[in-house]
């Protein structure tokens, strides 16, 4: 017999650690506004604990634990989780496994990570001729979802955040992070289990490669072959506005115009300044307001680069000048969208990309 425990049915978990909901709270608060370069010892982001390793903490989502209880031996029970009440997908999420506790006869547990915000899933356990009955439970959406891809960082959901005219850009459709293979003293590699996360959790079919210096290096995805693999170097920042970035823009967003190339990857090295870039463009495409372009720029501050402030870093202010000068008047967004198509992106491959990647406030 299997008895479920926990999470229970109908719980609500959240889509964030008690350290991210901390960065949401002081961000919202403006407790965060322009502090890249603070007095000495009153920086406002004084908080966040100091590297260790590859890292900080941070930049992981929630791990949950579930547990259940049952005769059987572990070796005959299999864990399903699902979007779907009758299971016949399962969740694209990461499962670490079914283990015996110690400490409890007859009782067992699995850890899931990479839920997705703002869902519903149904849980249970089989020893493969018959099931437990499931239980459910949802997600709360919050304002940034951390992937978790074992030996990396900074890797984060591009979806999960409003735009203005009241609709979600879709989770689980454009992830941004570091590069797949560090080719430049890389400060991680990626596991096996790593890999599995993205080529059968995620379920990458695009991969959009941001480095020049990845030229004449690689040449395909180093995953899978059934991954597709673009090169397409992009400048960060200023050197954005340089022309032959125009060429870059328009290959990128014709791709993301494609709703078969999707899941999408996309990165630099380390990604933070050249996927930042990219990031504030497709979020500016897809209709997300500054605030929301801020935001996700300064979540960097969680991961293993250095702490980051949209108003606060010397590189976004000479880029936000630049969009001043080129296009006067209206929101940085606004002028992110007249430089795509003075870039050459069509209107129509902008309004594309929007109906793939967006969706309906539920």
């Amino acid at each position: 017999m299997i008895k479920l425990i926990t999470p229970k049915n109908g719980a609500v978990l959240s889509a964030m650690t008690p350290g991210q909901k901390k960065f949401v709270r002081l961000f919202n608060g403006g407790e965060l506004v322009g502090a890249l370069f603070p007095p000495e010892g009153k920086g406002a982001y004084d908080w966040l604990p100091p590297k260790r390793g590859a890292g900080r903490d941070l930049a992981a989502p929630p791990f949950v634990v579930f547990r259940w209880e049952s005769d059987e031996a572990a070796a005959a029970m299999f864990f399903e989780i699902s979007a779907d009440p009758d299971f016949r997908e399962p969740a694209p999420v990461s499962v670490l496994g079914i283990r015996e506790d110690g400490e409890r006869e007859n009782s067992y547990f699995a850890v899931v990570t990479n839920l997705q915000g703002g869902a519903r899933y149904f849980w249970r356990i089989s020893d493969g001729e018959t099931s437990s009955e499931p239980f459910s439970f949802t997600t709360e959406r919050g304002e940034v979802r951390f992937v978790w891809i074992e030996g990396l960082s900074n890797v984060r959901d591009l979806g999960g955040k409003p735009t203005e005219d009241g609709r979600y850009i879709k989770e689980g459709m454009i992830f941004r992070g570091p590069a797949l293979d560090a080719i430049i003293d890389p400060p991680y590699e990626m596991s096996e289990r790593g890999k599995k996360t993205v080529v059968s959790e995620l379920g990458i079919k695009t991969e959009i490669d941001l480095r020049e210096e990845a030229r004449e290096i690689i040449r395909q995805c180093v995953l899978s072959d059934d991954i597709e693999y673009d090169l397409i170097p992009l400048e960060s920042y200023v050197e954005v506005f340089l022309d032959y970035n125009e060429v870059s823009f328009r290959q990128i967003f014709n791709i993301l115009a494609d709703e078969s190339k999707y899941p999408v990857y996309f990165h630099c090295q380390i990604g933070s300044d050249r996927t930042g870039t990219l990031a504030m463009f497709v979020l500016a495409a897809l209709g997300a307001s500054d605030k929301a372009i801020d935001f996700d720029y300064s979540v960097n501050s969680m991961t293993i680069t250095e702490k980051r402030s949209f108003t606060g870093s010397p590189e976004v202010k000479a880029f936000l000048s630049e969009l001043d000068k080129r296009y006067p008047g209206g929101t940085y967004a606004d002028k992110m969208r007249r430089h795509l198509i003075k870039a050459g992106v069509k209107p129509e491959t902008i309004e594309k990309v929007r109906e793939i990647i967006t969706e309906e406030k539920k």
